[in-house]
């Protein structure tokens, strides 16, 4: 390969490439190149960037260099791309350690169109050019009158006032960065809200000088490309433009200590009550000097904290010490383990580490379960091997880099078969009791901490920034504060400048002839067995079969649909007749790469009938399918809902992580409170799986002592009531060779019940109930919107367009550019909700002013050809997505449920392909009609929601 040095090249069965290492002679950068038949064709950059602050310098470069370049001068070349390109994958990550820009697309015109932006941006980003870049991504201070006070604003510090709002995040940080200390790891490469204010536009810069250069780059490629082709371009229009440039972006470590340090913390809650504190204990286990070290360190995580049958989270959980247990392995250049207790009185520390050290102790003297040990290591290598799904070429790029960032070879992260082998060498020694004793026992590199709730850190660290705010503006002169306001007002007008055509024309282009007009037929056969329909769908799954099980679930009423939902959180974790619960979770995943349930919803194509089942899921090696339905049946004939201990954990664990996804996914539980006002579907999710859930799950563990058997008995009834062959749909993805003896299965249906199911309708009204949850949050989660069925029919394809308009253009311009909110998007589908949503947003009634907006934008829409043409682009895509070989399976199985056809899919799309200007007007009045409506829900900052308080009906307390 011209001007490049091949270093190693093999054939790696795990990721079925030819795996090429090169190094670019001029500048040393570091290439790995994987070539195979996968037609969805990935790049990935990256850099080692180690922070040395908790500025979040390296996040706020990561997304200010994809926003304008030498060659590419609109403001955000990135936003262009996720607007107008029929990408799989665009987006850029930081790590504790490195950034890395990774794409993917399956139009070979359009990958080299993205790899053009995306190393012109990362390498010749304009951000030397003004500093607006930096404001707008990162922070600035905001006046526009000299009476109003100073107020910081920015993407990057939003974004991160909304991850610190999490407990768990909050509780994590405090142990990782005391534990590290004075190491590269001892620090937040995202930042701190309260540090990000600190970074200067001058060490900004810096910080890409030093770091972003090919000699400090490592480079991937990934698909059915022809790689000499591929790195002929890098080279000759990025990487032979530089010299060789000695980098130190060495990993700061510190030596060994050799004893347990203790750390006092306090979080942010809105109200104290008992039992609400954190115990965590992290230590520090050794270097990433090999694949193997982060691979022990992954799966003891997961064997000793993270299973059902886990040791270690189990004697917590035996002696009270937690409503939810969990581990966490770090896995940088520094390796460690993290053990969290959650909501615990913090006073009993000494019993918490006892507890560890004694079933620690009790592991090494009498060794580990072989069957836990079997079974852990299956599960691990089930999940890792299936790793990336639709999205496998981008881990592929992340499993690269975990050695090849620290000098090793980018072959140890691809090469996982050889580690596992390792592992499985192991159980029947004495290895991973040894392991323990010496990295968790007799090492004393540990750091203990307590964490407790405050309702007054919050309110100090506000005060603290008001008072820093009012000094600053104090210290200003009047000229000062002019100029300031001046500068605000000149940045309201960079955010609001629309693209000129000169910039736009530096943009590149696909035409609508690049784009295929069809879309991916999913070959499916359907055999009817007694009264049950059996979906058969050959893909390439590479020897592991994926079953789903929809059983009929229309005869359960309002009444029993909570009930319903905690017998879904349960059933697979509890004690069976055979087995206790922690042996089922070794038998399931001796067989089984998992095993999980669901109840689902969703509306029958063209009547809007409502669909209820419940989903039973399990992917298995194929060819070990005779004895996959001994365990299902265990599971599903003969769970015992007895122990009141084990039920109450289970529930926990649950609640704890609902109240993780308050923060991780609030718009979506903001946007599906609002679809609850409205429509059937919106208000069976938030019965079952949404706040009012979570409201009545609090309350139901609250009262589990006193009302246990009346639950038991009705929990019962159900469980012996789902499972029944009547109107079952199996739906079954595996190789053609795999379907042709499906006996087991039809074994299984046989054994089923048979009854005949009467439908209870489900009970509806229609109510804008405009709640707001409060929490100790620095921002919103702002949801608004309607049925649009109750002013139209159903909308043809172009709808695809208009949604990638108002949430890539409008609502990006307005609530994340300018509002300075994470993220923000327009949902419609096709069971009538068109609701618009905001993620991390500091703002409220701003941003539902911008939702009220969307009508007269879109009456005053102007686009030139080539925007109508990417707008095009970048929505029909969604008719036609990049699906895992598994997904193809699932996706077709629920259209069939759905009853909808391939040929309505295609019509979508070529409506979409003919969408004009005109067309996407028209959809001004049928948008103003929803936002009229004036349905709404938010989840957000307690102060902000009080203050605009006479907008809603209800403002109720988030988390109980």
């Amino acid at each position: 390969m011209k001007n490049f040095n091949l270093i190693d090249e093999k054939y790696i069965e795990d990721v079925h490439s030819k795996v090429s290492y090169y190094e670019h002679i001029k500048t040393k950068a570091k290439i790995v190149t994987l070539e195979n038949n996968m037609d969805n064709l990935a790049f990935g950059i990256g850099f080692r960037t180690p922070p040395k602050d908790s500025s979040g310098v390296a996040h706020i470069i990561e997304h200010s260099v994809l926003g304008t370049s030498r060659k590419y001068k609109t403001r955000e070349p990135f936003f262009d791309l996720v607007k107008g390109s029929p990408n799989t994958f665009l987006n850029a990550m930081t790590f504790p350690d490195k950034t890395i820009y990774p794409f993917s697309s399956k139009n070979k015109k359009d990958f080299y169109n993205l790899l053009d932006v995306y190393l012109d941006c990362v390498l010749y980003p304009g951000i030397y050019e003004t500093d607006k870049i930096f404001k707008r991504e990162g922070w600035h201070y905001e006046l526009r009158d000299k009476n109003d006070p100073i107020i910081i604003n920015g993407i990057v510090y939003n974004e991160m006032k909304g991850a610190y709002a999490s407990e768990d995040e909050q509780v994590f940080d405090a142990l990782n960065t005391s534990l590290f200390k004075g190491t590269t790891y001892g620090v937040d490469s995202g930042g701190n809200p309260q540090d990000i204010p600190n970074l200067t536009y001058e060490a900004f810069l810096n910080f890409h000088k030093t770091y972003y250069h090919p000699s400090n780059s490592y480079i991937y490629l990934s698909g059915n490309l022809n790689m000499e082709e591929a790195l002929s371009f890098i080279d000759e229009n990025y990487l032979s433009h530089f010299e060789y440039k000695k980098i130190d972006s060495q990993i700061k470590t510190r030596e060994p200590i050799n004893e347990i340090r203790q750390i006092n913390f306090e979080y942010p809650a809105l109200e104290i009550s008992e039992n609400k504190d954190y115990l965590g204990l992290a230590i520090l286990t050794g270097k990433y000097d090999s694949a193997f070290d982060c691979i022990i360190n992954q799966f003891l995580v997961e064997l000793l904290l993270n299973t059902d049958a886990s040791p270690l989270k189990n004697a917590l959980y035996k002696k009270g010490l937690g409503l939810d247990v969990y581990g966490t392995n770090i896995d940088n250049y520094e390796l460690a383990i993290s053990i969290m207790a959650k909501y615990v009185d913090g006073n009993r520390k000494d019993e918490f580490l006892n507890t560890i050290n004694e079933t620690l102790e009790d592991l090494v003297k009498n060794g580990i379960d072989k069957d836990l040990l079997r079974a852990t290591l299956n599960k691990f290598e089930f999940t890792i091997r299936n790793g990336g799904g639709a999205n496998a070429q981008i881990y592929r790029f992340i499993w690269a880099m975990s050695r090849w960032l620290y000098d090793g070879s980018p072959f140890e992260g691809l090469n996982f078969s050889k580690e596992f082998k390792k592992l499985r060498n192991y159980i029947d020694g004495d290895f991973f009791e040894k392991y323990i004793e010496e990295k968790y026992l007799k090492n004393q590199d540990k750091v203990l901490l307590i964490a407790k709730p405050s309702t007054e850190k919050n309110k100090i660290i506000e005060e603290k920034l008001r008072k820093k705010l009012e000094l600053y503006k104090n210290s200003l002169s009047e000229e000062e504060i002019e100029n300031l306001i001046n500068s605000t007002l000149s940045f309201d007008e960079f955010l609001s400048k629309e693209d000129s055509p000169e910039a736009k024309a530096t943009m590149p282009k696909l035409s609508l002839d690049d784009i295929s007009k069809d879309v991916e037929e999913i070959k499916r056969s359907v055999e009817i067995y007694k009264d049950s329909e059996i979906l058969k769908h050959d893909q390439a799954t590479n020897g592991i079969t994926y079953a789903n099980f929809y059983f009929d679930s229309s005869f359960i009423g309002n009444e029993d649909l909570f009930i319903y939902s905690v017998m879904d959180l349960l059933i697979g974790k509890l004690d069976t007749e055979n087995y206790s619960y922690k042996d089922l979770d070794n038998e399931i995943y001796k067989v089984l790469g998992g095993f999980s349930t669901s109840p689902m919803v969703t509306l029958k194509n063209k009547s809007n009938d409502l669909i209820r089942k419940f989903l039973v899921s399990f992917p298995f090696l194929s060819d070990n399918v005779s004895d996959v339905f001994k365990i299902v049946e265990e599971i599903i004939y003969r769970t015992k809902f007895e122990d009141l201990k084990r039920i109450k954990d289970v529930l926990n664990e649950a609640k704890s992580k609902m109240e993780d996804d308050f923060i991780s996914k609030g718009h979506l539980k903001a946007s599906g409170l609002v679809s609850s006002y409205y429509n059937k579907v919106g208000k069976y999710n938030e019965i079952i799986n949404g706040i009012e859930f979570y409201h009545n799950l609090c309350d139901l563990i609250e009262n589990l002592d006193r009302d246990f058997e009346k639950i038991k008995l009705k929990i019962q009834k159900l469980y012996g009531e789902i499972f029944n062959s009547k109107n079952l749909i199996v739906n079954i993805t595996c190789e053609e060779k795999y379907l042709e003896d499906l006996s087991p299965f039809k074994k299984f249906i046989d054994g089923l019940a048979n009854k005949k199911i009467s439908p209870v309708p489900f009970e509806f009204k229609e109510e804008a109930k405009n709640i707001a949850y409060t929490s100790s949050s620095d921002v919103n989660f702002v949801a608004k919107g309607y049925n649009y069925k109750a002013f139209s029919e159903d909308l043809d394809g172009s709808v695809a367009v208009l949604k990638n308009i108002l949430s890539n253009e409008y609502l990006y311009n307005e609530i994340r550019a300018k509002g300075g909110a994470y993220g923000q998007g327009m949902l419609i589908n096709d069971q009538g909700d068109m609701i618009a949503l905001s993620y991390r947003d500091p703002q409220l009634s701003r941003t539902l002013k911008i939702y009220d907006e969307i009508p007269n934008y879109l009456r005053n829409l102007k686009m030139d050809k080539q925007d109508l043409i990417n707008a095009i682009i970048g929505g029909s895509i969604s008719y036609d997505p990049n699906l895992a070989p598994e997904d193809k399976g699932l996706v077709s199985g629920l259209r069939y449920i759905r009853g909808i056809d391939i040929s309505e899919i295609k019509k979508k799309k070529a409506e979409a392909l003919a969408t004009n200007l005109e067309k996407l007007k028209s959809y001004a009045d049928l948008i103003e009609k929803v936002m009229n409506k004036n349905y709404l829900g938010v989840i957000g900052n307690k102060n902000i929601i009080e203050e605009n308080k006479n907008i809603f009906k209800n403002i109720k307390s988030l988390k109980k």
